[in-house]
C-alpha cells in the first residue's frame, strides 16, 4: 500500500509506503496529464518514508502510480498547487 499526502500539494508530496516481501523493486512514479514522467522514486525496503520535492513542478493535475517488479499496481491522481 502507498498514502501520498498532502493532496493537493504544494512544495513536497511525503510517501509512506508497505509493500509485501514477495516484491523485488517498487518504485513510485509520477506522471503529467500527458503521460511524461515527471518524477520516479525507487521505494527500499519492505516499509518506508519518503519525501518528494514538488514545488518545481507546474501547477496542475498530475498521476502517480505503485509499480511492483515492473507491474502498476494502483494508479491514483494528484493535484499540484503551487
Amino acid at each position: 500500500s502507498i498514502n501520498v499526502h498532502p493532496n493537493p500539494a504544494q512544495d513536497v508530496l511525503n510517501l509512506e509506503y508497505s509493500l509485501d516481501p514477495k516484491y523485488g523493486e517498487g518504485y513510485f512514479i509520477l506522471h503529467n496529464m500527458l503521460g511524461a514522467k515527471v518524477t520516479q522514486v525507487n521505494l527500499h525496503g519492505v516499509a518506508g518514508k519518503i519525501v518528494v520535492p514538488v514545488a518545481e513542478l507546474n501547477r496542475g493535475v498530475y498521476f502517480y502510480s505503485l509499480v511492483l517488479d515492473k507491474k502498476v499496481y494502483s494508479t491514483k491522481k494528484l493535484f499540484i498547487d503551487n
